[in-house]
């Protein structure tokens, strides 16, 4: 989308109400110290806290992190500081990040949002809107979404610090394969259970095995437990616990023909909804970024002594005279 004099992209402003956070540091040199006080910040003592390698900008290396309580800590005999730095500094674009995160986290357990299996990772967040676009005919097994991928970035602006949201929009199929909606049917068409399992042999599946993804064998169903194999060993699990991986053409040609359900009108419009205009994806992930996160109190955001808001305006970087082509 170019404006007047520049390029509108998709990067939102995220600003501080004061121009100083009060944070507990921990003075860390070694990264792999680093990274292991977070992970045990985070898991043990509900902490949200980010990583500084080296020195920047007035941040020492070490360890910046915000708790509501911090007398386990002390007990543990954690060595710690309090210190006052940029509200908008380098380290605060990880705080920030995993303060969006737990909200969002909070909105998926609610059913207010949607949020894919791996919706936090490397440094992103993927949450989707609850209420699908579109789903598949008749038994609904795949639903089409719109989901927001956000990042928090750290940016010099004339040599002052600042922290943005990039939002990108992306919209995503998913499925509700399940063993368990899958036997549903087919014996809901009458299919026995010796048929029934020797349609189900053919094909791909993946299984929750001790709160692991992992791929299976399934070798039988019984009720509403079915025999997989796991690396070579026979396991009884939940029939909800195993999906029926749909890519291969012999298992949507099973999906279309033996369970009848219709699902190329919802990868059409994945399509038409892929091949957007600059402008009007722009418009769109306001949008959809005022409806997932601003409507639903995702921000404002408080960290400390300090509250961040989010300015819904897409920000414009106006080249400078004679750099462009």
């Amino acid at each position: 989308m170019i404006e007047v004099g520049g390029f509108t992209i998709n990067l939102f402003r995220i600003k501080a109400n004061r121009p100083s956070v009060e944070v507990v540091y921990i003075n860390l040199q070694d990264n792999f110290e680093i990274n292991s006080t977070i992970h045990r910040l985070e898991h043990k003592y509900e902490c949200i806290a980010g990583p500084q390698y080296s020195s920047y900008r007035g941040l020492e290396p070490g360890v910046y992190f915000v708790c509501n309580e911090y007398e386990n800590l002390t007990s543990d005999n954690i060595k710690y500081s309090f210190k006052t730095v940029n509200s908008s500094s380098y380290v605060m674009k990880y705080l920030e990040l995993k303060a969006i995160a737990r909200k969002v986290q909070e909105l998926g357990g609610e059913g207010k949002l949607f949020l894919p299996r791996n919706w936090f990772a490397y440094s992103q967040i993927t949450c989707c809107r609850s209420e699908a676009l579109e789903y598949s005919e008749p038994y609904k097994l795949f639903a089409l979404r719109p989901c927001l991928v956000l990042r928090v970035e750290h940016l010099l602006v004339d040599d002052e610090d600042r922290l943005y949201l990039l939002a990108d929009l992306k919209f995503k199929r998913f499925s509700s394969l399940t063993l368990s909606n899958i036997v549903e049917i087919l014996m809901k068409k009458g299919y026995d259970i010796p048929r029934l399992n020797e349609l189900l042999q053919a094909h791909y599946y993946t299984c929750i095995d001790k709160e692991n993804k992992v791929s299976c064998i399934v070798n039988k169903v019984e009720d509403d437990k079915v025999e997989v194999i796991i690396r070579n060993e026979r396991r009884s699990l939940s029939t909800n616990d195993v999906m029926l991986n749909p890519h291969p053409k012999h298992t949507r040609d099973f999906i279309e023909k033996k369970l009848g359900e219709k699902i190329s009108k919802v990868e059409e419009f994945q399509r038409v909804l892929g091949v957007q205009r600059p402008k009007r994806k722009v418009n769109d992930i306001m949008r959809y970024v005022k409806e997932l996160l601003m409507d639903n109190g995702v921000f404002p955001i408080r960290l400390s002594n300090v509250e961040y808001t989010l300015e819904l305006a897409p920000q414009i970087i106006v080249p400078m005279r004679g750099e462009v082509r």
